[in-house]
């Protein structure tokens, strides 16, 4: 099904405060991420929210946005990141592959300004 949420991105300063505090609240466990020279944090939520996962990321212009960012699946990033220019948005980040394993992903900014990401799987 296209359009579920299957990942996201929370930008933060410091890291470690952060974790202390999704751990407490949200019972969500931390991982690195090495696979990046930025400091990345995998985030493993609970199986109840139904979302693949997560991840801190820093806050130091490499995030995709000021805020939290939920990544849509959808069948093809080329037409989506085509709809939403022709719809009046715009790509704030072009299509990259996250790893031949994962897929492809893309930024997007909404006509209100905010982000999404927008995500493709390998296989789609």
């Amino acid at each position: 099904m296209a359009g579920k949420i299957v990942w996201f991105e929370i930008p933060v300063s410091d890291p470690q405060r952060a974790m202390s505090f999704y751990g407490e609240l949200m019972g969500w466990s931390f991982q690195k991420w090495d696979e990046f020279a930025q400091d990345y944090w995998l985030i493993e939520p609970s199986q109840e929210i139904g979302v693949g996962g997560g991840m801190l990321t820093p806050r130091d212009g490499a995030a995709p946005g000021p805020g939290p960012v939920a990544y849509f699946e959808v069948p093809s990033l080329a037409t989506a990141t085509a709809d939403a220019v022709r719809l009046g948005g715009s790509v704030v980040q072009e299509p990259r592959e996250i790893s031949a394993e994962a897929g492809w992903s893309a930024i997007l900014q909404d006509t209100e300004g905010n982000r999404l990401g927008v995500w493709a799987p390998t296989s789609g």
